[in-house]
């Protein structure tokens, strides 16, 4: 790897607490890492808290973590009665963990 290019803060922690974002960016410095303390401080929502010219960029992105989760969760619990249950049986305790383990991956390989 030639350095970083880009970091990027999200979640409850990254997109709401700048003195971690300044420390963690002050520990990480020797990537390139240089934040504007005044774009850090002063952010609303999502946007680039690095400094110009820096040869990094640094970035805040809102996420919807709970969303994400519920739609793997769904997308699991839907490939699982495929897998193990051809006709949609409400039980899915016929199917191995293997079984499962497996199609999730072939799953995630055509995504």
């Amino acid at each position: 790897m030639g350095g970083l290019d880009l970091l990027v803060f999200s979640g409850g922690v990254g997109e709401n607490v700048p003195l971690i974002r300044s420390k963690i960016c002050e520990e990480l410095a020797f990537l390139g890492l240089e934040i504007d303390e005044t774009k850090n401080h002063g952010l609303q929502g999502e946007g680039a808290i690095g400094k110009e010219g820096g040869r990094a960029s640094i970035v805040v992105v809102k996420t919807d973590e709970e969303l994400v989760i519920a739609r793997e969760a769904y997308h699991q619990v839907i490939a699982a009665e495929m897998l193990c249950e051809p006709y949609f049986v409400k039980s899915v305790s016929t199917c191995s963990i293997p079984d499962l383990l497996q199609h999730s991956m072939r799953q995630k390989m055509r995504r």
